[in-house]
């Protein structure tokens, strides 16, 4: 005999579920809510709520976790600041308000309670923004450098040899050039920190060179994103034996750097 499906019992089955996974109590002097909403990242949405002080209703936010997760997976301050601004774009979206935390206000509990999975959604957009340039990321560090220096409008020689005025000569990653003004960038691809101490030695080198033969350009090396180029040995050592105008960038900072600087044609210090 067939099972008679009770639409009751279903529901009240799906209650006494949600029921086990909801959870509400006070933390310093908010309520935390733990809601049945799951994110992409596995865990279950958490939101905040608090009386508010200036309009008489009730503030909902994320407790600052989207946030929280753009700080621990990207690294460098104008990446962060990239991020930031891509998060208020979804704030303005969903209608909410951005000031490091997604947060609304609503006049009634019931109303305030109801929007907690538009919140749930904004931080589950973050996530997507991490994870799709996290995928881009897996694009060879050569390739994606070089490209972004196209797109930004730049003239990329890759193994360009320069040849100094005292005749002698330099092959190095790339060339760039705009406007008149031009650099000589490097790569710092070792994955290991020996493997990086060797590769800035033949970097700074070679920057030496270029610096004893007048070459005009700026001079750059870039470490990419899974390279301990950016361990605080390596950074010293590149500081202190490289030429004074020389400048080691991460490879979230190195295109928007360089063209900065070769559009307000000032060498780097």
């Amino acid at each position: 005999m067939p099972h008679v499906l009770d639409p009751k019992a279903v529901k009240d089955a799906l209650s006494a579920l949600l029921n086990d996974v909801v959870e509400c109590e006070w933390v310093d002097e908010e309520l935390q809510l733990d809601t049945p909403f799951t994110l992409q990242d596995g865990h279950l949405f958490r939101a905040y709520l608090t009386p508010s002080s200036t309009s008489g209703g009730f503030t909902a936010t994320d407790g600052g976790y989207a946030m929280s997760q753009v700080e621990l997976f990207v690294r460098s301050p104008a990446a962060q600041r990239e991020r930031r601004e891509e998060l208020k774009r979804i704030a303005n979206r969903l209608h909410m308000n951005w000031d490091g935390e997604f947060s609304y206000t609503e006049q009634d509990l019931e109303s305030a309670v109801r929007r907690v999975a538009v919140l749930a959604r904004a931080v589950d957009m973050s996530l997507s923004l991490l994870h799709a340039r996290a995928r881009r990321s897996q694009v060879p560090f050569r390739k994606q450098l070089s490209l972004g220096f196209r797109q930004a409008g730049l003239t990329v020689q890759p193994g360009a040899r320069i040849v100094t005025s005292g005749e002698s000569s330099v092959t190095v990653d790339y060339e760039v050039r705009r406007n008149g003004t031009r650099a000589a960038v490097e790569l710092l691809t070792a994955q290991t920190v020996s493997g990086a101490f060797i590769s800035v030695d033949h970097i700074i080198g070679n920057f030496h060179t270029l610096a004893r033969g007048a070459y005009p350009g700026l001079l750059f090396a870039v470490y990419g994103e899974d390279s301990p180029g950016g361990n605080p040995q390596i950074r010293q050592r590149f500081k202190d034996a490289s030429p004074d105008r020389a400048e080691l960038l991460s490879q979230e900072d190195a295109v928007s750097e360089i063209v900065e600087r070769l559009h307000a044609r000032v060498p780097a210090r």
